[in-house]
């Protein structure tokens, strides 16, 4: 099917996966606008294309169209956003006056927290969250390597109203999985990451080799247990009953894998610390539970990331 009869998409956010989530609906056919957040970032990307490897295999560079102007989402059937869970308030205000109040907003990113942004800044348009199911980041050189096909579990927004649902007619090229269940799928995915993310970052390892550390496995699985223990206070059911074992599975799964956190610490940006392990010690608190391990890590983190001006 040509590009000119697929769905229009939009994409906000040039780093790695919003670079991977181009490219696969690019690759599928779709009329694909990448907005980036600066125009440096837009030319490069519009001159090199995208070039992804996958395991040992390098594919041939992705030619896109990308745009630094918000603008350019104003006539998207799907805004698909791949920004940090911090960027979501500027990322989104800027696209406000350009797209319309019916054009549903997909939001890709860890933690928890950044959809009720969203909702408070496009409050009549159907917001989902994203549960990225697939490993990704970037090279010194803009080389993306990603690991694991394309794959989301897409859910409404908890208290959104009835909406469509968001599959692959509409992002063609992804592996979609539509759930209403939305607490269990934001939270089944949080806990993992509550245990996974901080934890790589402050030891410098893969996701793979988390479990054979045992000092940082053992912080891992305790961050984890606690945020499973916040969702039962809750009322959450998640998706697994056996905590270790999931998270040692999904360490299996994305063995190759950099997590994001500790990628922002090797740059020297802002972490989402703040919507993981964070988002965990708030809900905690509003539930008169008792997080240690997750205070100490978004502690610890808070303390390696770089100052603001």
């Amino acid at each position: 099917m040509s590009s000119t009869s697929q769905p229009a998409i939009s994409v906000v956010g040039g780093g790695a996966v919003g670079q991977s989530v181009t490219a696969a609906l690019t690759a599928a056919g779709c009329a694909v606008r990448l907005i980036t957040r600066t125009a440096e970032s837009a030319l490069r990307i519009e001159q090199s294309g995208i070039r992804i490897t996958h395991g040992d295999v390098s594919f041939p560079s992705i030619q896109v169209s990308a745009s630094s102007d918000p603008a350019c989402a104003s006539n998207s059937s799907v805004i698909v956003v791949c920004v940090k869970c911090h960027q979501t308030h500027e990322a989104l205000t800027g696209l406000v006056p350009h797209i319309r109040k019916e054009t549903p907003v997909v939001l890709l990113q860890n933690g928890a927290g950044a959809y009720d942004e969203a909702a408070a800044i496009l409050p009549h348009n159907p917001i989902f969250c994203g549960l990225i199911g697939f490993g990704a980041y970037m090279n010194d050189d803009g080389m993306v390597t990603q690991y694991g096909a394309p794959a989301v579990t897409v859910v409404p927004r908890p208290d959104c109203p009835p909406c469509p649902p968001i599959d692959s007619e509409q992002l063609p090229g992804m592996n979609i999985t539509f759930s209403r269940k939305s607490e269990t799928a934001i939270w089944s995915k949080l806990c993992l990451n509550c245990g996974i993310n901080a934890t790589t970052a402050l030891h410098d390892i893969g996701n793979g080799e988390l479990p054979n550390d045992s000092v940082a496995w053992q912080e891992a699985v305790a961050a984890s247990m606690e945020a499973s223990a916040v969702a039962e206070a809750a009322g959450i059911a998640l998706s697994y009953t056996d905590v270790e074992n999931e998270l040692r599975r999904i360490c299996a799964l994305t063995a190759g894998n950099r997590s994001s956190m500790l990628q922002d610490l090797e740059m020297m940006r802002p972490t989402e610390i703040e919507y993981i392990n964070g988002y965990i010690v708030k809900q905690a608190a509003r539930l008169s539970i008792d997080v240690p391990v997750n205070r100490q890590l978004r502690d610890r983190i808070r303390a390696l990331e770089p100052k603001a001006q």
